[in-house]
């Protein structure tokens, strides 16, 4: 819809397990499996950030996949900050001495009752929140789809 938009993508621990997984059976392998990821995750026009623990920073927000509790990062970062590791909605804010600055964690955009995630003991509830986090003139939200 926006030809001329910059486009970045945060990859997340998920992506993080299939390398993890191959270099436990076959270490040797690193540089198949690493390519191999690589070719699945970036896209013509995309920007990648290949480290889950990495974070990009854009008009005074940083964004980042997440590893910590609810409020951590944000607190660490001292900033805006957005995450989506935990798959949960959520919306805190602090206050250091230059005022105040979120953490919106914006849940997920994904199937429950898909078959890859049968290993979960109950398939029908869960703590995850499909949806999208928004950002604009009205402030920091999360909007259940």
């Amino acid at each position: 819809l926006i030809p001329k938009a910059r486009c970045v993508q945060l990859i997340g621990n998920h992506d993080d397990r299939i390398v993890k997984r191959i270099l436990d059976k076959s270490p040797e392998h690193e540089h198949i499996a690493r390519d191999y990821i690589k070719r699945l995750t970036h896209f013509s026009g995309v920007e990648t950030i290949d480290n889950s623990k990495e974070e990009f920073i854009y008009d005074g927000v940083c964004y980042m996949h997440g590893f910590r509790k609810f409020g951590e990062h944000a607190t660490f970062n001292q900033m805006n900050t957005v995450t989506g590791h935990l798959h949960r909605a959520g919306l805190q804010y602090n206050e250091n001495i230059d005022g105040s600055f979120f953490e919106l964690n914006v849940g997920c955009l994904l199937n429950k009752k898909s078959p890859v995630f049968s290993y979960r003991a109950q398939n029908q509830l869960s703590k995850w929140n499909v949806g999208v986090g928004l950002i604009d003139h009205m402030g920091p939200r999360f909007v259940a789809i």
